[in-house]
């Protein structure tokens, strides 16, 4: 009974022991002591093995930054970590560690990012090269302006204006490959700025038509037509007042805004038209139904006068079948007698020449008669 006690007690002391052994202050820090805006913190703890640690960052300002917990481990070592806000407050933050019957605390800063250094001056072959990069981008964006100003108005100065540019810019590049860096670098700026006057002038040639375009609409009283005009004009205002480039889309707008006005009012004058010509065609449409009258009545006329006509025609036509059966008659019997009259002739040209015959056989015997008279005589 007493060794049972004894070893009982002596368990209890080996125990308090290793507890005391093992058992350590809580301590709390962090793995940088200056951070940047957006950098992730590392928060290292240790104390009391298979412990959890309730950790609490708080700002300059005093307000929470984080808040977390980390759990220290057999070998005593533990830790947890967050990032820092991208407007995390600059100053120094204070990290409170809480275990059990233990605090702890450390700090840290957040500072500004030291500036880059500035970088090396350009070569004149790099200040050449983007001077020709930045007035090719001016060049693009002028023409691609320049096409969606051409919609509205034909632009003459302006084009003029761009191909300058162009031909300067065209230069530029020559320069460069030359290796005539500075001139090259001079050339692009001035191709530039050509670009830009142009674009400004094309500006310049939209409002001046959309202007002209107004003032063409003055005095239409009818309220669609004022609605589109003011909305407009409120476009073509606010583009007088914007560069050039920014103005562009309130010209297009305005454009769409005025011709529309002016679309209605062609229409408006259209529609009068139209009245007018209705007015002329009911008018004609009238005197066409009296003519078509006239010409009905004169078409029974002309059918009563047909009827009558073939009437007649049909009578003649008979009379004229009766004609032709005795002409066809007449003519057989004709021929009959043409043969006849050719026979008879023929008889009689026979008879004919039988008396001139006898005629010349008398004569001949009268010649000889008295020959032979004559002869007795003597």
């Amino acid at each position: 009974m007493r060794l049972l006690g004894f070893l009982v007690i002596l368990v209890l002391l080996l125990s308090l022991a290793s507890s005391l052994v093992l058992a350590s202050p809580l301590s709390v820090s962090t793995d940088k002591s200056e951070y940047y805006r957006g950098d992730r913190v590392t928060i290292r703890v240790s104390g009391t093995p298979n412990t959890d640690v309730a950790i609490e960052v708080r700002d300059p300002n005093g307000k929470v930054a984080w808040f977390g917990q980390a759990r220290i481990g057999s070998d005593g070592k533990g830790s947890a970590s967050f990032r820092l806000r991208s407007d995390a407050p600059y100053g120094t933050y204070k990290v409170y560690a809480s275990a059990v019957g233990e605090q702890a605390s450390c700090t840290f800063k957040v500072v500004k990012k030291p500036a880059p250094p500035p970088p090396p001056p350009p070569t004149p072959e790099e200040e050449a090269r983007e001077a020709i990069s930045s007035a090719n981008e001016t060049i693009s964006n002028v023409r691609a302006l320049l096409d969606r100003l051409s919609i509205i108005t034909e632009l003459v100065e302006a084009e003029d204006l761009f191909e300058d540019a162009l031909e300067l810019y065209s230069d530029a590049l020559a320069a460069f490959n030359a290796s005539e860096y500075d001139r090259a670098k001079y050339l692009a700026n001035m191709a530039k700025s050509k670009a830009e006057a142009a674009l400004s002038e094309g500006v310049s040639e939209v409002i001046s038509y959309l202007d002209g375009q107004l003032s063409q609409l003055e005095g239409m009283v009818d309220p669609a037509i004022e609605l589109l005009l003011n909305y407009g004009k409120a476009y073509l205002n606010t583009a007088k007042g914007a560069s050039p480039s920014e103005a562009v889309p309130f010209l297009l707008d305005a454009y769409k805004f005025i011709s529309a006005g002016a679309h209605v009012a062609s229409l408006i004058d259209r529609v009068s038209e139209l009245e007018g010509l209705i007015a002329t065609l009911r008018e004609n449409a009238t005197s066409l139904a009296s003519e078509l009258e006239r010409l009905r009545g004169e078409n029974a006329e002309l059918s009563s006068r047909v009827s009558e006509l073939q009437e007649s025609y049909n009578a003649l036509k008979s009379d004229y079948d009766e004609l032709k059966s005795d002409y066809d008659s007449l003519k057989e019997e004709n021929e009959r007698l043409v043969e006849k009259v050719g026979a008879l002739i023929a008889e009689l040209s026979n008879a004919r020449n039988l008396m001139y015959a006898l005629f010349v056989v008398g004569l001949v015997i009268g010649i000889v008669v008295g020959w032979l008279i004559r002869a007795r005589k003597k």
